[in-house]
C-alpha cells in the first residue's frame, strides 16, 4: 500500500463510459468517497491545495456537486464549502438575470465525459460584487475518486483594462470618424486607416482607394519647395518618427487632378506596442487665396498712401512757388516802392508812418520767405539731397539747440525727384524725433554711395529707446513714426536697421537700391479701387 505521506493530487484523462454517465446516481457503486475519507488530510495533497494562487473546486463525476473548495475559493467568493454544496453552482450567478443553470450544468457534464472546458463568465461574491472569472474544467483523479477539477482565475482586472481598452478604442473610432479634419494613420507599409474627411480631401469614395498607398501618391511630383513629393513624404514620416511630430505645408491633388494647398501634422502614436503616424490635415487653400487677396489690398493701400503722399509734396512745393515768384516777388516790388516813398518824405510828417509800413512788408517777405521753406525746401530740387539735408540740419541747430553734424561722400548719386523726397522727409522725421526725445547734444547724418545703394545714416547720444516693447514681435511695428518710415522704405524697395538702447544712443541705418522698379501709379490704383473687379 502507499505511504500516504507520499500521495500526490493526480488528474487523469480517461473519460467516463456512456454508459455510467447515464446511470442514475443512485445505481453507481460503490457510494461517494470523499477526498480524504474522512480523515485527517494528507498533508502534501491539502498543502498543495491550499498553495495555489487559484481559487479550486472539486465536484463530484456523477452528481456534479462540490466536494471540496480551498482557502482561495472562499476568499474569491466569499462562501464556504457547506454553503456551496447546499446552493450550487448557482449562487455564484444568483443576481444574473440571464442565468441558466441547466447551461452551467452542461459545461460540467461536457467536462465529466472529457471534454475539457475553458472559458470566460462572469459572477458574483456573496455580498454581491460582480467578479470575471476564467474557469478551467478537466476531468480526474484524486486518490483514486473519479471528480471533475474546476480551477478558477479572478481576471477581473484584465477584463476591465479589456473593457476601459475597448471603450477608449470606440471613443477613438468615433473621434476618428467624425473629425471635422482629414485624418490618415501611416505605417512604414503605407496608410492603414483614414476617416471620411480624407476621403472628402482626396474626392474618394471607399477607403480601398487610400489604404496601402503613400501620402506622396496623392501629391504632384514636386512640391513648391522644389523637393520630391514621394522623398518628401518619407522625409517627414521619418522625421516625426525621430521627434514625436511635424508640422508643415504640402500640396496635395483631388482625384480630378485640383491641386489642394494643406497645412500637415504628423503625431507619432503607439498602437498595439508599434509606433505608428497619425496625419492630421487641414485645406488651407481658401485662407491662403484669402491672405493673397489681403496681401495684394495691403500694398494697393500702402501704395495709394505713398503716392498721396508724393502728391501732397508736389501741392507743397507748387504753393511754395506760386509764394515765390508771385506774392514775394509783389512783396520786394511793394518793399522797393516804399523804400523810395519813404526817402522822399524824410523830414516831414509822413516819414514815420511810412517807415512802419515799410518794415512791416520786410517782415512779411521774411516770413514768406520761411514759409517757402517750411512747404518745399528749393535747395532740395536745386541742390540736391546732400544740401536740402544740411539745410534741415541748420534749422533744427538753431531752433533747438543741438549739435547737429552732416557728411557725405561728394560721389554722385542720380537720384530721381520721388526717391529725393521721401528721403528727405524720412531724414526730417528723423531729425526731428531726436530733437524732440533723445535728449541728445550731438547728432551726425551721414550720407553716402555703396555698390549701388543709397545709405543714410542718423545718430545720437541721446538717451535711446528699445525698438521692440516688452510683449511685441520683433517684427511688429513700434510706433506710427517708424511705422511710416518702414512704409516709406519698402516703397522704395529698401531696408531699415535700429541700433539703440537705453542710455546708449540711437542709430538708424537706412539703404535704398539706386535702379529700382517703380510702383504703379496713382491713376492705376484709383482706378482699381472705383472698380475692384477690373483686375
Amino acid at each position: 500500500m502507499q505511504d500516504p505521506s507520499k500521495r500526490k493530487m493526480q488528474l487523469s484523462e480517461e473519460p467516463l463510459s456512456q454508459q455510467d454517465w447515464l446511470k442514475r446516481p443512485e445505481e453507481v457503486t460503490p457510494g461517494i468517497v470523499p477526498v480524504y475519507d474522512g480523515c485527517e488530510p494528507d498533508t502534501g495533497d491539502r498543502s498543495f491545495f491550499e498553495a495555489v494562487n487559484d481559487a479550486i473546486a472539486v465536484h463530484d463525476i456523477r452528481t456534479l456537486k462540490f466536494i471540496d473548495i480551498n482557502q482561495k475559493f472562499t476568499e474569491m467568493f466569499g462562501y464556504t464549502l457547506e454553503e456551496m454544496q447546499r446552493g450550487g453552482v448557482g449562487l455564484l450567478a444568483a443576481r444574473d438575470q440571464n442565468y441558466r443553470e441547466e447551461e452551467v450544468l452542461q459545461g460540467l457534464r461536457k467536462a465529466a465525459m472529457g471534454q475539457s472546458q475553458i472559458y470566460e463568465e462572469e459572477a458574483y461574491r456573496k455580498t454581491g460584487e460582480q467578479v470575471w472569472m476564467e474557469v478551467s474544467l478537466k476531468r480526474g483523479k484524486i486518490r483514486g475518486q473519479d471528480c471533475l477539477l474546476a480551477l478558477i482565475r479572478d481576471v477581473t482586472d484584465r477584463k476591465q483594462a479589456e473593457g476601459e481598452l475597448r471603450e477608449s478604442e470606440r471613443k477613438f473610432r468615433t473621434l476618428f470618424e467624425s473629425s471635422h479634419d482629414a485624418l490618415l494613420m501611416i505605417d512604414e507599409n503605407g496608410i492603414f486607416d483614414c476617416n471620411r474627411k480624407a476621403l472628402e480631401l482626396y474626392g474618394l469614395s471607399s477607403k480601398e482607394d487610400v489604404i496601402g498607398r503613400s501620402p506622396g501618391e496623392f501629391s504632384p511630383a514636386w512640391q513648391p519647395d522644389g523637393r520630391n513629393s514621394i522623398e518628401g513624404a518619407i522625409e517627414n514620416y521619418q522625421a516625426a518618427l525621430e521627434k514625436g511630430s511635424c508640422f508643415f505645408e504640402w500640396i496635395h491633388f483631388r482625384s480630378d487632378g485640383t491641386n489642394i494647398i494643406t497645412e500637415v501634422l504628423l503625431n507619432r502614436l503607439e498602437l498595439g506596442g508599434k509606433k505608428v503616424i497619425q496625419a492630421l490635415i487641414w485645406d488651407i487653400g481658401e485662407r491662403k487665396r484669402a491672405e493673397e487677396k489681403l496681401r495684394k489690398y495691403q500694398e494697393r493701400l500702402r501704395t495709394l498712401a505713398l503716392d498721396l503722399s508724393l502728391v501732397q509734396e508736389r501741392e507743397r512745393r507748387r504753393i511754395a512757388i506760386d509764394l515765390h515768384d508771385h506774392i514775394g516777388q509783389n512783396l520786394a516790388f511793394s518793399k522797393m516802392k516804399l523804400g523810395a516813398l519813404r526817402e522822399s518824405v524824410r523830414g516831414t510828417s509822413l516819414y514815420d508812418p511810412l517807415e512802419e509800413v515799410y518794415a512791416l512788408v520786410v517782415q512779411t517777405i521774411e516770413d514768406t520767405r520761411s514759409l517757402v521753406f517750411e512747404l518745399s525746401p528749393p535747395v532740395l530740387y536745386e541742390l540736391g539731397l546732400e544740401a536740402g539735408v544740411e539745410w534741415l540740419a541748420e534749422r533744427i541747430q538753431a531752433e533747438y539747440g543741438i549739435s547737429v553734424e552732416c557728411e557725405h561722400d561728394r560721389v554722385n548719386k542720380p537720384l530721381d525727384e520721388e526717391m529725393r523726397i521721401v528721403l528727405f522727409q524720412i531724414a526730417r522725421e528723423l531729425l526731428l524725433n531726436v530733437a524732440k526725445h533723445a535728449q541728445a547734444g550731438q547728432v551726425k547724418v551721414t550720407i553716402s554711395r555703396e555698390h549701388g545703394q543709397i545709405r543714410l545714416v542718423v545718430e545720437d547720444n541721446g538717451i535711446g529707446f528699445n525698438p521692440f516693447p516688452v510683449g511685441m514681435a520683433k517684427g511688429e511695428k513700434t510706433g506710427f513714426g517708424l511705422f511710416s518710415i518702414r512704409e516709406r522704405m519698402n516703397y522704395l524697395g529698401g531696408e531699415i536697421w535700429i541700433d539703440s538702447a537705453a542710455k546708449r544712443g540711437t542709430r538708424v541705418m537706412l539703404q535704398v537700391p539706386l535702379n529700382r522698379k517703380r510702383k504703379r501709379k496713382i491713376k492705376e490704383l484709383s482706378h482699381e479701387y472705383q472698380n475692384p473687379g477690373s483686375r
